[in-house]
């Protein structure tokens, strides 16, 4: 038998259904979180530096929790739930004025893929009208079958998101392949009983990708993989 792992082509190829994450791998939204992030703290005396928020919110996925805890700031429930919705509403504005770009070549390799008749679709943990605002500031209009996080949907690492992509699809969730960019996305995969891939980004490199079934090295090759499945 052979240990060597299958390539991206590989399992991109042979994928019933191919489910694409929305942030970092279709659009490029850390740095406005991370704008979002350090405005709602702002008020609280409470300084963002970006090396620790892309180690412990992005690749550790700490969140707001685990800065309130490793700073030991003096926040209560109530202000804690505050901080939550000034994030969330400057994050909102930032969406709808464009300042979230797309990837554009990874969207187009998408739009290829859903025109060449694979099934596929994008799911994320991203708030729906967030995901909505997006799409239309830049112009673009979503290709295949989309979701976001919704009541009744838990999200990553809970598979849950993933396994409604593929209920959309009508596709088995063991005949999907996920390309992520965060270990929150590739273990909700695994989860799922999907295969994992994933895509190198500035903030996502080393051990949280370790549950990748395959890596691109960046969003080029991922979509040098892509388009090469769909040359075939």
């Amino acid at each position: 038998m052979s240990l060597i792992a299958p390539s991206l082509d590989t399992l991109l190829g042979s994928a019933p259904a191919v489910l694409f994450d929305f942030d970092g791998v279709l659009v490029d939204s850390e740095a406005c979180w991370f704008d979002a992030t350090a405005r709602a703290f702002a008020p609280h005396g409470h300084t963002l530096d970006r090396p620790g928020y892309n180690r412990h919110w992005v690749q550790r996925g700490a969140g707001l929790a685990g800065e309130i805890a490793r700073h030991r700031l003096p926040l209560d429930a109530a202000a804690r739930a505050a901080l939550s919705r000034r994030r969330k509403r400057l994050y909102s504005a930032a969406a709808a004025s464009g300042a979230v770009p797309v990837i554009a070549p990874v969207w187009e390799a998408l739009a290829a893929w859903s025109s060449a008749g694979r099934p596929c679709a994008v799911a994320s943990n991203s708030d729906e009208d967030d995901m909505r605002a997006i799409a239309a500031a830049a112009g673009r209009g979503f290709p295949c079958p989309w979701t976001g996080r919704r009541p009744g949907l838990r999200g990553k690492p809970s598979p849950d998101i993933f396994v409604h992509a593929a209920g959309m699809l009508g596709v088995p969730p063991a005949g999907c392949v996920v390309i992520e960019d965060t270990w929150k996305g590739l273990r909700a995969a695994r989860a799922a009983g999907m295969i994992g891939v994933a895509v190198r980004t500035a903030t996502a490199t080393g051990d949280d990708l370790a549950d990748a079934a395959a890596v691109a090295p960046d969003h080029a090759a991922l979509v040098s993989a892509l388009l090469d499945v769909l040359a075939c």
